[in-house]
């Protein structure tokens, strides 16, 4: 009846859950505590923890970081053993560490919170870390295919699943066989694909909620130019207008000077001793550009140059 190999599929959910409300007393009971068996099952890579990282120490530090993993590696021993890009974290702690995160950093929406650093977490991805090889191409079918992959390759131990598919509209993508709705696993996910297809596209790109259940999602990727129909997310307005300042503010001469010798493969030390100024001033410097202009690496501030010298000339 049930399928043979060590993972439940929905159908083999759906079966079940069909047999415990027909012959057991208390059968939706039952089945509720499968569910949070199954969801206890899910894993998370921990690449996720280092894309948020990345983000969190940029924008309030290294402390806000430390101070946040300290607190929840003392309620949960998973997170207390050296967590590295093969590591897998189980999904509940994982869902409890974002929730702090998003808590007491961000504050206002969650929904809103998580699909920001969705997009932020793709900017990082798609460039410098794990999943620059699913668009090196910067195709959209390239793009489409890639949604199963990074679900697979970022949950394990789970029978949910992502598909993709190019429509006439966009590329639309189902999230199927959750164990149990959170707002990380939809709005997250789709922020962090939207980025991904901001990377391979010229055109702004907009996220519209097709369907959804407490198993799943359907959303349809998109530029805002055509006849979608549904609920557009986007970024919470305070990430917004953290954009519209970065937009506005720019870099000042000193931080164009070390953003030049940052691209021509400098060291801090070596900018330094160029510009006459301290490692930890340059250090300084060099997180500020990073701020400004959204990058989280050198090879982010060095394609970043190339596509603005003209304005900085």
């Amino acid at each position: 009846m049930f399928h043979s190999d060590r993972h439940l599929t929905k159908h083999d959910l759906d079966a079940l859950r069909n047999l415990f409300e027909a012959y057991l007393p208390g059968g939706c009971c039952a089945m509720d505590r499968l569910v949070v068996s199954c969801l206890a099952l899910m894993r998370v890579n921990s690449n996720a923890l280092l894309a948020r990282k990345m983000i969190v120490t940029r924008r309030f530090g290294a402390e806000a970081w430390n101070q946040i993993f300290r607190r929840l590696a003392r309620l949960y021993p998973c997170l207390r053993a050296p967590l590295t890009a093969s590591s897998q974290v189980p999904v509940a702690e994982f869902l409890a560490f974002n929730e702090e995160l998003a808590d007491r950093l961000y504050g206002g929406d969650a929904s809103s919170t998580y699909f920001d650093l969705g997009e932020q977490s793709a900017a990082w991805a798609f460039v410098d870390g794990p999943c620059k090889s699913f668009i090196d191409q910067r195709e959209i079918g390239q793009l489409a295919e890639s949604f199963a992959l990074i679900w697979r390759a970022y949950y394990t131990e789970t029978a949910s699943s992502c598909e993709g598919k190019v429509t006439r509209d966009g590329v639309e993508f189902s999230v199927a066989g959750l164990p149990q709705w959170h707002p990380y696993f939809e709005h997250l996910f789709t922020g962090f694909m939207k980025g991904a297809m901001e990377l391979v596209c010229a055109n702004p790109v907009e996220a519209t909620r097709l369907r959804g259940d407490s198993e799943g999602f359907t959303y349809l990727l998109h530029t805002g130019l055509g006849d979608a129909d549904g609920e557009i997310l986007q970024p919470s307005s305070s990430a917004r207008r953290g954009r519209d300042r970065m937009a506005r503010s720019g870099l000042s001469p000193r931080e164009i000077e070390v953003l030049r010798l940052m691209a021509h493969g400098k060291t801090n030390k070596g900018i330094g001793c160029l510009l006459g100024i301290s490692d930890r001033t340059v250090q300084n410097h060099v997180t500020h550009i990073y701020d400004k202009i959204g990058a989280y690496s050198r090879a982010g501030a060095t394609a970043w140059l190339a596509d603005h010298r003209g304005r900085l000339d």
